[in-house]
């Protein structure tokens, strides 16, 4: 299958998806669900990580205070205290990475107006598709026969409902 169908295709596809009639309330409501449940193994994975970066800093302060009084494992201590020590700068890059990723709520006219750019988009140039799909399509899968396969952004091919064209 040429590049050029294929492309034909998801234009095709995103034109059809995006003049849907779309509720937008309802997409909202769902869209601020998702991000709940983000936000919620947000705070479970960040209170995981506070609590190891707080162990860690016990254990660099318990082995420092055993150094200075002249602890017999001093030369142990030091040793694996590097070792924690990079730990823990590993432990709070993971910290900052995860609070820079932080779920974004969405209400029905913001959805609404984004999904107004994105006619807009799908109907101009090549270089506005480009971006509109750039944006918007994760994956696009071409089977053999050539039945051709779209993945959304955030969809995976394990919760995709299937939905094969030719």
């Amino acid at each position: 299958m040429s590049a050029a169908k294929a492309d034909g295709f998801v234009i095709s596809y995103m034109k059809k998806l995006l003049n849907e009639d779309i509720d937008f309330e309802e997409l909202a409501v769902r869209y601020n669900q998702q991000a709940a449940m983000a936000d919620h193994d947000f705070r479970k994975s960040l209170e995981e990580l506070e609590k190891k970066e707080a162990d860690l800093v016990a254990k660099i302060a318990r082995a420092t205070r055993a150094i200075m009084e002249g602890s017999p494992l001093a030369e142990e201590l030091e040793r694996q205290s590097s070792i924690v020590s990079k730990e823990l700068e590993e432990t709070r890059e993971k910290i900052t990475k995860l609070k820079n990723n932080v779920s974004v709520y969405m209400s029905a006219e913001i959805l609404e107006k984004k999904f107004s750019e994105y006619r807009q988009l799908v109907v101009g140039d090549y270089y506005s598709q480009r971006l509109l799909v750039e944006e918007m399509i994760g994956k696009v899968i071409i089977y053999e026969g050539g039945y051709i396969d779209v993945l959304l952004k955030g969809e995976s091919e394990s919760n995709h409902t299937r939905e094969l064209y030719f």
